[in-house]
């Protein structure tokens, strides 16, 4: 169980991700791609939603790599 102070750093995080997702070109990305991709289910909604802004945000510029990177998941059931 997440602990209130888990929460709230977690949400700090996801707010800076925001920010940078706003500031960074969609390449800058690529490196951090397989972290992001594994944060996908995130038990914090706003890591989640963040997480998931930024991967369909490189999705649409790099689909080849975003795909290489998530098929192996559909094959997990990760969610």
């Amino acid at each position: 169980m997440w602990s209130l102070q888990n929460r709230q750093i977690s949400t700090a995080v996801a707010n800076i991700m925001a920010a940078m997702a706003k500031a960074l070109p969609s390449y800058a990305w690529l490196t951090a791609l397989p972290q992001l991709i594994s944060r996908i289910c995130h038990t914090n909604p706003e890591v989640n939603t963040v997480t998931n802004h930024i991967i369909t945000h490189v999705a649409e510029a790099y689909p080849q790599q975003v795909l290489k990177l998530e098929t192996p998941l559909s094959h997990e059931g990760c969610c």
